[in-house]
């Protein structure tokens, strides 16, 4: 069984790994794959949510950050990232 843990971004704090997936119930969870797998919770109408329900769409398996910024406008924000931390360009898988 592996070790996981729940995680609270602050702002400007970031996590890279794996997107494993999204669950969508009464709360939004992200689960990503680090050295341990860390489960991002936010409340499922709250604007992180949102931007992660938007942007992580069809990513999963995808090596991605999630940063938590202090901008009102952008309270979340997600790149992709190639194996060598590289950014990739955001856009639909096909």
């Amino acid at each position: 069984m592996r070790s996981e843990r729940k995680l609270k971004l602050a702002p400007w704090e970031e996590v890279v790994g794996e997107f494993e997936k999204l669950e969508n119930d009464d709360t939004l969870r992200v689960h990503m794959k680090c050295v341990k797998l860390y489960i991002l919770e936010y409340d499922k109408n709250s604007d992180e949510a949102r931007a992660l329900l938007t942007k992580l769409a069809g990513w999963e398996g995808s090596r991605v950050g999630i940063l938590r910024t202090d901008i009102l406008e952008k309270p979340i924000m997600v790149r992709i990232v190639d194996e060598e931390g590289k950014k990739v360009k955001l856009q639909k898988k096909p």
